[in-house]
């Protein structure tokens, strides 16, 4: 039976180049990612999606908070995440720099 939708380990072996590693996956990979965003602090976060945050530091922690409520199945990060991400419940991926700024 095939799965509905992309899930977050597949987008990581799909964006293998630009992503560095993982940093926590506390429910595993297999959260379904329906699309990839670049959200800034205040833009929505949609469900089921792999929100690439455009920056680091404390303003990828708080995005990485709303995306935790907002059923996001993962969060990617520019550069070296902050230790915050490593306690929230949803999987952290470090990715270069370059692609958040696109």
């Amino acid at each position: 039976m095939s799965r509905p939708g992309p899930t977050v380990k597949s987008l990581m072996e799909a964006l293998e180049g630009p992503v560095h590693g993982l940093v926590s996956a506390p429910r595993g990979l297999d959260a379904l990612a329906h699309s990839v965003v670049v959200a800034h602090p205040d833009d929505p976060v949609p469900p089921g999606s792999l929100i690439v945050a455009p920056t680091g530091g404390a303003e990828a922690v708080a995005l990485a908070e709303r995306a935790v409520r907002g059923g996001a199945g993962a969060v990617a990060v520019p550069g070296t995440p902050d230790d915050g991400l490593r306690d929230l419940d949803l999987a952290v991926l470090s990715v270069d720099p370059a692609l958040a700024a696109t």
